[in-house]
């Protein structure tokens, strides 16, 4: 019975540091999506929403079809951009798989259901890349963040985000970049990709089952390597700094989608005031 609840105690403790921030991050990226998408809506009308959509939704789609490739799915068909003022559906992949395989029914589809939250933050950090790299001089160390949170220091995360977010923020919105016209095309780009950056209803309908299953299976890891003295230290660490590299991608996408999306909400303010005006 000790041995299962240190195993328990340790596995939970890993989950806080491992797996919290990814989960947290995501579901503030999807916050953060929905508020885009309904001012997007509000602001430009269904036309205009849908034309900003002309990055994002093959950004979303692409990341899908990736993930069925890695996830051992068969691609049936798959549209990047077909608009369908029907269903309001903007793209789509079609996909089947095998309910025989573990891999294909669990793995393939957890990855399938999370995998536009990685292909937006990449293809946020390839705009960035090319619209405006000297930002990347204020990034976020991942070294520094995996460490904190091995260690469980919440508040010196925090700490670090938010002065990360600042200096991201002051860069972006700099006097020589406002007359800059890469920055109004960088801001066209994290708009079109933060309005499509999370999984749809029925991705996450299909990932839920998938995730329970996994984190079930990590537990009971765990709890059979107690007998060994448990997961080290040393693994704690080592997998904590390379998942604090996709906190850290994730961090950034957050950044400057809630940057984007603020811009975009006193836009829609500021067009209803003059309309009343």
């Amino acid at each position: 019975m000790d041995m299962l609840t240190r195993g328990a105690a340790q596995a939970g403790t890993l989950l806080v540091g491992w797996v919290l921030p990814l989960f947290v991050l995501c579901a503030l990226l999807g916050l953060v999506q929905r508020i885009i998408e309904r001012n997007l809506y509000r602001l430009l009308g269904t036309g205009g929403a849908v034309i900003v959509g002309i990055v994002g939704t093959p950004v979303h789609e692409l990341s899908h079809a990736l993930a069925c490739l890695i996830g051992g799915h068969r691609i049936k068909r798959i549209a990047l951009f077909r608009p369908d003022p029907r269903t309001g559906v903007l793209g789509y992949v079609e996909h089947t798989y095998d309910p025989g395989s573990f891999y294909q029914r669990v793995v393939g589809n957890f990855l399938i259901g999370i995998a536009p939250f990685f292909g937006g933050a990449l293809a946020l950090v390839a705009a960035t890349a090319l619209c405006a790299p000297d930002v990347f001089g204020r990034g976020l160390d991942a070294r520094s963040l995996g460490t904190a949170l091995s260690a469980g220091d919440f508040q010196g995360t925090i700490e670090s985000v938010l002065g990360h977010a600042a200096a991201v923020a002051g860069s972006l919105l700099s006097a020589e970049r406002l007359t800059d016209w890469r920055l109004y095309v960088y801001l066209f780009l994290v708009l079109s990709v933060g309005a499509h950056l999370a999984p749809s209803g029925p991705d996450w309908k299909g990932t839920r089952w998938p995730m329970a299953v996994l984190l079930l299976i990590f537990v009971l890891v765990v709890i059979a390597l107690q007998p060994l003295g448990g997961v080290p230290e040393s693994v704690n660490r080592e997998v904590s700094v390379r998942l604090a590299n996709l906190d850290a991608v994730l961090v950034f996408s957050l950044i400057v989608c809630s940057l984007a999306g603020g811009l975009l909400w006193v836009a829609r303010v500021a067009t209803r005031l003059l309309r009343r005006a």
